[in-house]
């Protein structure tokens, strides 16, 4: 049976239209979470358009997935139908074709999102209508009984519904307006029943909402004050978040997702937007508004726990660009050299980090290093996002410093922070002659390393017996692997190859099941083939004469190996 490792560019696109028609969102974000904590031992395509793969979660399942008829696809779980173990064979397919599953999550929670958005529109469509034709209703029955009414004892007219007016919110109008002040306004147009906010509401609306007061506002001002607005919201997202009921759990993984996407959209706009104020001269104004702005994120963020806010990549945001001018840097620097004198401050990991951050911004890397190793956890995606930005602006030698000084924090990380750390190393790679230090540092954080990009990396640099030996050290079946590299291999010297196919081989007749003899004859035909190029075919008629002596108590097996006529 032929087998493959990759789909045609319609057969992906075919299996992407069914698994979104089929698959329920709550399965595809528990079969997301399977794919990332790597739970698909294997997978392989054959020739019957069927994908074969297993899963370990914490047992074992095997999974067909039928790319013609998703509807007919088999798992061996007790789930029944498109389950969460048939979605993590597809994400690691997905991914396989170099598309994103991070991506195809996100999307899917986009798609929700919209529908609820339209609901919710539609809803408020309909209730307004009703409203307007009770209050028509209302109007007409007042006509109808006296052209005015007027109260007992009173000369003084009723004044009809149509004159009167909800209780407004006053909007601050004047630019001099301090922060405290906005944040007042926010928190009162957030109370109203009319602005949208909670679980399921759009909070672009709400931020449009809370920003029209700055309309006709200097530039600068107008974005000074939409950075509040969106630190408002990051809070209301927060609250929204730590109430969803788990209990509920289609709803929770729904309210989560959407939650979860209104906040990163957020926090994105809200980085850009702190990246594109420019002063063009600082006033006092602009200063009692960065002041306040400070004080604002110390109180409210710097020392509270959360679930959805990063407190340290919001202080890199408004450190790196917004709050990162003279005097106001000096001034917090020293502050957190203070702080660290104190010998019990609870916050200690989040000063040292913020110190050192200084540091990384000018250009002090020795120091920032040497302060972080006081830390007792370190924030290594943060680290990850800093190296970003070096690399970005192509300094080198200050990546490469960072990536030897990370090093031995990277393997306890994610598959996602360990893939970065690599992705930095090869770029460096590229650019000064560290080979030799790169190869060693990924071979020593296997298992931790990115397996299939060490690989790669291997077979694209023409190191051939390596790439065999990484196959072998992680048990990999010559049939499992991409046809492509194992004749890349053996077309530079058909030697490398032999002890791969020797040790899976045995493994497969020690697995002691007819499946696992299958597969053994058919790599038994290959090495023969291999030896025949070497011109080595004695070796081969004396290795397979050792094999049938030590096997030929397994019945099955020597009945394999007459059926595929490796022996007579």
């Amino acid at each position: 049976m032929q087998t493959r490792l990759t789909l045609t560019s319609n057969e992906l696109t075919d299996l992407v239209v069914q698994v979104r028609a089929s698959f329920t969102y709550e399965n595809l974000l528990r079969g997301f979470d399977a794919y990332k904590q790597h739970a698909v031992n294997y997978f392989q395509i054959t020739e019957k358009s069927l994908i074969l793969a297993r899963v370990k979660m914490p047992e074992f399942y095997d999974i067909q997935l039928d790319l013609d008829f998703l509807s007919i696809s088999t798992c061996t779980c007790s789930d029944g139908g498109f389950c969460e173990h048939m979605a993590a064979v597809f994400f690691a397919v997905y991914q396989q074709h170099r598309q994103s599953p991070d991506r195809f999550i996100h999307e899917c929670a986009t798609v929700i999102k919209e529908l609820e958005t339209a609901q919710d529109m539609q809803a408020a469509k309909a209730r307004k209508a009703q409203e307007k034709q009770t209050l028509e209703k209302l109007l007409q029955e007042q006509k109808l009984q006296a052209p005015l009414t007027r109260s007992a004892g009173s000369n003084r007219p009723v004044k009809e519904a149509s004159q009167v007016r909800k209780n407004t919110v006053q909007v601050p109008s004047l630019e001099t307006d301090n922060v405290e002040a906005w944040h007042q306004y926010f928190q009162s147009m957030y109370e109203q029943e009319e602005v949208p906010h909670g679980q399921g509401r759009d909070e672009d609306e709400l931020i449009r909402i809370l920003c029209k007061p700055m309309a006709l506002w200097e530039t600068t001002l107008r974005q000074l004050f939409e950075t509040h607005v969106r630190l408002f919201v990051l809070l209301k997202l927060e609250e929204s978040y730590q109430k969803i009921d788990e209990s509920e759990s289609f709803l929770y993984y729904m309210y989560e997702s959407h939650l979860r996407h209104s906040f990163y959209e957020c926090f994105e706009e809200l980085e850009e937007l702190i990246a594109n104020i420019k002063f063009k001269k600082m006033t006092d104004d602009y200063r009692k508004i960065i002041e306040a702005t400070e004080r604002f994120l110390e109180q409210k963020f710097y020392h509270k726990s959360f679930e959805l806010i990063d407190t340290f990549a919001l202080y890199t945001i408004f450190w790196t660009d917004l709050l990162g001018v003279e005097p106001f840097r000096k001034h917090e620097m020293d502050r957190l050299d203070l702080a660290l004198q104190k010998p019990r401050e609870q916050n200690r990991d989040f000063i040292i980090h913020a110190r050192a951050f200084h540091d990384w911004l000018e250009g002090q890397d020795e120091a920032a290093t040497e302060r972080l190793q006081d830390v007792e956890k370190l924030y290594v995606p943060h680290i990850l996002q800093q190296l970003g930005h070096l690399y970005e602006k192509d300094e080198w030698s200050r990546l490469y410093h960072w990536l030897r000084w990370l090093f031995p924090y990277i393997q306890s990380q994610d598959h996602e922070e360990i893939e970065e750390y690599f992705f930095f190393w090869s770029e460096t790679n590229k650019v000064r002659p560290l080979e030799d230090e790169f190869l060693q540092t990924m071979a020593t954080l296997l298992p931790y390393s990115n397996k299939e990009y060490y690989a790669e990396y291997l077979l694209e640099n023409g190191h051939y017996k390596r790439w065999v030996d990484l196959q072998m050290m992680t048990d990999e079946l010559p049939i499992y692997l991409d046809t492509y590299d194992l004749k890349k291999v053996e077309s530079a010297n058909p030697a490398y190859l032999l002890p791969l196919y020797h040790q899976a081989i045995e493994q497969c007749i020690l697995e002691k099941n007819r499946d696992a003899y299958e597969s053994a004859v058919t790599m038994l035909k290959k090495l023969k083939q291999l030896y025949k190029q070497l011109n080595q075919l004695n070796k081969w008629e004396a290795y397979i004469a050792y094999t049938v002596k030590k096997y030929s108590r397994l019945r099955s097996f020597q009945e394999e190996l007459k059926r595929g006529k490796v022996v007579s």
